[in-house]
């Protein structure tokens, strides 16, 4: 006899064996790198996301696969693991810029560094930034990206050299006489940064009682906001000349009229409200015609004695010939010389104490000179000689033992 039975026979379990990958970096695509799982049947594997696919960064993201046997025997079974993507590098290109000059604020000719990725560039410093003059200083830059989630930042330094400026202080020049305090000195600068709190003051070693002559006018340069150490300054000095100043001079004869013949003081006053005085000569003349050598000056006064033979108006001068530190002038005065009626009598007395006895007469005649202590007894003095102009002269050498003594001239 025969007899059948049923008996069930299950599907087999098919295995996929698959280790974590290693982590990949953001932009590397899925490949069988990573997409590498092994299956215990023939069979197909798919995975997901697909090999190619580029994953965003992140920590234990998921990878599936599913085995699907050739052989129907088997069943089918799946599996994950988890992959970590990590940031990408984002980077700088970045080369030293050229040296500028002290006063140039930065520009993008120096501030010019390219990202590998889209994203902002932060300069420090920035844009506009006026540096100090000094070699090899930093420029930094800091990039932040567009897609943070995906780049990394970067940071970059270059160097550059900052050249000193040039700044030039020319003085101008000024002048003034003698005696008087310094006029306000000025001057030009050029090349000075605006913003920069530099000035410039100006000064000379000359007072006002320096002599004449030239001294120099010198900058001076105030730095209160630390600027000057940017700057290579040249200066040119300017010059003050002291010129001889003016003096106050007066010319006088102590009396005007005078007589032919007759002694007249002539007296220059030279002054000035000045110190020190001037010093040095006065030469007199007598109608363009000089008077013996130049008279010192005494405590501002030169004087002259003068006797004048011819009637008239004669042009009395003074000239002051000056000193180091005043100029020359010269004052005339108008000296009025009248001739005396015929037979004045004029007396000069001498320093023995004689007199001297000086006589205008006709010019034709000759006369008798006498003195009298009462004018009733005369003594004969001596005849006068008949001279130029009927100026005659003699000498009373009795006058100093006579109490008073009285003259005449008797024409014969």
């Amino acid at each position: 006899s025969s007899t059948t039975v049923s008996i069930d026979v299950l599907k087999a379990d098919s295995l996929i064996t698959w280790s974590a990958p290693s982590a990949i970096t953001y932009g590397t695509a899925l490949s069988s790198t990573q997409l590498n799982a092994s299956k215990s049947v023939p069979g197909i594997l798919a995975y997901t996301p697909a090999a190619g696919t580029v994953l965003d960064s992140g920590a234990n993201q998921t990878l599936s696969v599913t085995l699907t046997p050739d052989n129907t025997n088997y069943n089918g079974t799946s599996t994950t693991v988890s992959i970590d993507v990590l940031k990408a590098d984002s980077s700088i290109t970045w080369s030293a810029p050229s040296a500028i000059t002290y006063g140039s604020a930065l520009t993008t000719n120096e501030l010019n560094a390219v990202a590998s990725i889209p994203g902002t560039l932060v300069y420090s410093p920035t844009n506009g930034t006026v540096l100090n003059a000094g070699t090899n200083q930093t420029l930094s830059v800091s990039f932040t990206p567009a897609d943070t989630n995906n780049y990394t930042g970067a940071n970059a330094n270059v160097l550059i050299n900052v050249n000193l400026a040039n700044m030039t202080v020319s003085v101008s020049n000024a002048s003034r006489p003698f005696g008087l305090n310094n006029p306000p000195f000025s001057g030009l600068t050029t090349g000075l940064r605006t913003g920069d709190s530099i000035t410039v003051t100006y000064a000379s070693a000359a007072t006002s009682s320096s002599p004449v002559g030239t001294y120099p006018i010198l900058p001076i340069l105030s730095d209160v906001s630390g600027r000057l150490a940017n700057y290579v300054v040249t200066t040119n000095a300017g010059t003050l000349t002291i010129t001889k100043a003016l003096v106050s001079m007066t010319i006088a004869g102590d009396h005007n009229p005078v007589l032919l013949a007759q002694s007249v003081k002539v007296t220059s006053t030279v002054t000035s409200a000045l110190n020190p005085k001037p010093t040095g000569t006065v030469q007199f003349s007598v109608d363009t015609v000089n008077v013996g050598a130049a008279v010192p000056i005494v405590s501002g006064v030169a004087s002259i004695d003068l006797v004048l033979t011819n009637a008239g108006a004669h042009v009395i001068r003074g000239a002051y010939l000056g000193d180091i530190n005043y100029t020359t002038t010269n004052r005339p005065v108008i000296l009025q010389v009248n001739a005396p009626n015929e037979g004045r009598l004029v007396l000069i007395p001498q320093n023995d104490g004689t007199q001297m006895i000086r006589f205008l007469g006709d010019g034709v005649s000759d006369y008798v000179i006498e003195s009298s202590s009462d004018l009733v007894s005369w003594t004969y003095l001596g005849n006068t000689t008949l001279a130029l102009d009927g100026l005659y002269e003699l000498t009373d050498g009795a006058a100093p033992s006579a109490p008073i003594r009285f003259y005449r001239a008797v024409k014969f």
